[in-house]
């Protein structure tokens, strides 16, 4: 709110007339509305700080707030080159004087303040925005690696199976040979018996005894 010391203090705006602290009565308002506002917002932002919602509010907040203050801000600079004028004629006291250029370097405190938290806002935002694109890529690899898994997995198991198969083949494949050589060792017996057989027939037919074949006189 304007200093109360700056009732009294008359100024030309645009040509006309106007008391000064009635000239910044509208922006008053307008900047103690904005200024309320605000504060709800960073409220809220303690809790919340990574909130798009309120950071969105507080960006536009804070646009109005330092468009509000540079308004005012120039009305007061204004007034002051005819403060200072009507100072020198002895038109208004030297503490009305100095009550406006308290109320300069005060509304300029307040400018740069909105413009140092709008900037502190949009790097809020900024490296938000980052973090998402971050966490974004990041869901991305993810799946990506896991489809690469599920695709090793399947190559897997077809090579599992490949391998199964091959090896179900190549045992089959040495049964067949055992049960070759099986057989193969019982005709050869068959065949044993059956030369012995005709031998023994030979020496019986020549009046030998089969005991000879064994060894036996």
């Amino acid at each position: 709110m304007a200093s109360k010391a700056l009732k009294g203090l008359t100024i030309k705006i645009g040509g006309d007339t106007s008391d000064l602290s009635k000239a910044l009565d509208g922006v008053e308002k307008q900047s103690r509305s904005l200024s309320s506002e605000l504060g709800q917002i960073n409220k809220l932002l303690k809790l919340d700080p990574k909130n798009t919602d309120l950071l969105a509010q507080k960006q536009k907040v804070l646009a109005d707030a330092i468009a509000s203050t540079s308004t005012k801000l120039d009305t007061l600079r204004e007034a002051e080159k005819q403060v200072q004028e009507q100072f020198e004629r002895g038109e208004v006291s030297e503490a009305q004087y100095r009550a406006l250029q308290r109320e300069i370097i005060e509304t300029e405190g307040k400018l740069n303040k909105y413009e140092k938290a709008a900037k502190e806002t949009a790097e809020a935002v900024e490296e938000l925005g980052k973090e998402s694109t971050e966490a974004a890529a990041g869901i991305e690899k993810t799946e990506k690696e896991a489809e690469d898994a599920e695709e090793a997995l399947a190559d897997l198991g077809e090579q599992a199976a490949d391998a199964a198969k091959n090896g179900l083949t190549a045992l089959a494949g040495a049964a067949a040979a055992v049960v070759g050589a099986i057989v193969g060792t019982a005709e050869a017996s068959r065949e044993y018996r059956t030369e012995m057989g005709k031998l023994d027939t030979a020496f019986t037919d020549n009046g030998h005894k089969k005991a000879s074949i064994s060894g036996q006189n």
